[in-house]
């Protein structure tokens, strides 16, 4: 991904892990898009919270608390007035740049 965000918004535009609010976040292009590039597994996107909440294997335990970080920055984010960015790793293999350039418009 970050060899695409050079491509398009050119390499002087692009930093990596950057620190926002004590998070490391996985991007930051155009001065002022934060952009994480999510796992669908280790993020907890493919069960939903009352699975991860129920379970007691200490896997889950730790996805659970991603998803649970993840929430507060959307939160934490979107009341600052920042624009942050979730791609998923499978919409980035299916959809490339495409769905970088769809999401950072926004």
């Amino acid at each position: 991904m970050y060899s695409d965000l050079c491509g398009l918004y050119g390499a002087e535009n692009v930093e990596r892990q950057v620190i926002l609010n004590g998070w490391s976040i996985d991007f930051r292009v155009k001065e002022d898009t934060y952009i994480q590039l999510d796992g669908v597994y280790w993020h907890g996107l493919d069960r939903s919270i009352e699975v991860l909440e129920a379970s007691q294997n200490p896997r889950d335990r730790v996805i659970l608390e991603t998803v649970r970080r993840d929430a507060e920055q959307n939160v934490w984010c979107q009341n600052s007035g920042i624009h942050l960015v979730r791609i998923t790793d499978t919409e980035y293999h299916r959809q490339g740049m495409t769905v970088i350039v769809d999401r950072v418009k926004e």
